[in-house]
């Protein structure tokens, strides 16, 4: 009678170490299997989710994409994104008296309707339409851009409702990095310098300064430094006849006459 007790007993606590065993071997290949996914932080959401989690359409652009493109402002960097249509260009800005503020618009919606931020806050507008002038977010201090091609504006307001375009600077600049870019292309020339600098580890500091500073220049070009554009009154001959076509701009104010 004991003996069979203690049989049994023994018996139990083998099956027991058995099961023991297996369970944390498979635990253990299980840990050792399990592949890692980085989180990251999604515009356009309130709530952190893994790249996998999410649906909606998101480009992001790092700074060695940034480098590699060779534009030299934001506005240029904005204006090579296929899903920026309808944006306001240099030479239409200037030209048409814009004052120089450039814009971004995707789909062509309008850049009232293209939500512009800045770490994922919002910037100053630069006119009482709510548009933000892309000239003034430095192209070196940019660490990556988030682009969120699609209606956002039950997170933010009727003004995203084209979208989202989201500004990351850089946090944790140690050092001073220095870039002069110089074109000549025909009739005119182009200018670029910019210089980013900081001080202090976040990690160890527990602060961060950083600093950027960014001049761009152009020459003027005139419609009369170039022969096919000196004048707005283009002579042609069609049906035997002499004819005078004015290639007049609205925009040109005050406007020019020839005689």
């Amino acid at each position: 009678m004991l003996n069979s007790k203690v049989s049994k007993a023994v018996r139990l606590a083998i099956a027991f170490g058995a099961a023991s065993t297996a369970a944390f071997s498979a635990n253990t290949f299980a840990a050792e299997g399990e592949e890692k996914v980085e989180r990251i932080e999604v515009t356009g959401s309130a709530i952190k989710r893994t790249d996998l989690e999410g649906a909606l359409p998101l480009d992001v652009i790092d700074a060695s994409a940034i480098a590699k493109s060779g534009v030299t402002s934001v506005p240029d960097l904005i204006a090579n994104l296929p899903a920026m249509q309808g944006f306001t260009a240099a030479g239409e800005s200037v030209g048409g008296g814009g004052g120089g503020v450039q814009t971004a618009s995707l789909r062509n919606l309008g850049s009232e309707y293209t939500l512009v931020l800045l770490n994922g806050r919002r910037m100053v507008s630069s006119d009482s339409g709510g548009t933000i002038d892309l000239n003034s977010i430095p192209l070196s201090a940019i660490k990556r851009v988030e682009i969120l091609k699609d209606g956002a504006s039950a997170l933010y307001g009727s003004d995203a409702i084209a979208g989202v375009v989201n500004f990351i600077l850089k946090d944790d600049v140690q050092n001073t990095t220095i870039s002069a870019r110089y074109d000549k292309p025909k009739d005119t020339s182009s200018s670029n310098f910019s210089i980013t600098t900081g001080f202090g580890d976040l990690s160890v500091d527990g602060f961060n300064i950083t600093a950027a500073y960014s001049r761009d220049e152009q020459d003027n070009l005139r419609s009369v430094d170039r022969d096919f554009a000196k004048t707005g009154f283009i002579s042609f001959e069609h049906s035997g006849q002499d004819l005078l076509a004015v290639a007049g701009s609205s925009s040109a104010i005050p406007g020019n006459a020839y005689v």
